[in-house]
């Protein structure tokens, strides 16, 4: 499965968003207020995205290297090395 498949097949593509603009005087939107819940959502989405996208460049790095593969547990680690995350 591609990312783009696996993107459209993710569930927020059927959640409508529970938003409420700010305007200015002139009526243009400015900024947006959206549920917590529906934050979360956004950001634990865009995790997803993230993790694809990093998937598809391990395999294309892989393929670049002939096949020298790292396992996902090690990847993942590697960024998370990297953003300063420790995940217990």
């Amino acid at each position: 499965m591609s990312a783009a498949e696996v993107v459209g097949a993710l569930p927020w593509r059927e959640t409508r968003l529970r938003v409420q603009y700010v305007v200015d005087e002139e009526g243009e939107r400015v900024s947006a207020l959206l549920p917590i819940e529906d934050y979360e959502m956004l950001l634990d989405h865009l995790e997803d995205l993230y993790d694809i996208r990093a998937y598809e460049n391990a395999k294309a790095e892989d393929a670049l290297l002939g096949g020298e593969s790292m396992p996902a547990e090690q990847l993942f680690a590697e960024i998370e090395r990297e953003r300063g995350w420790h995940i217990a």
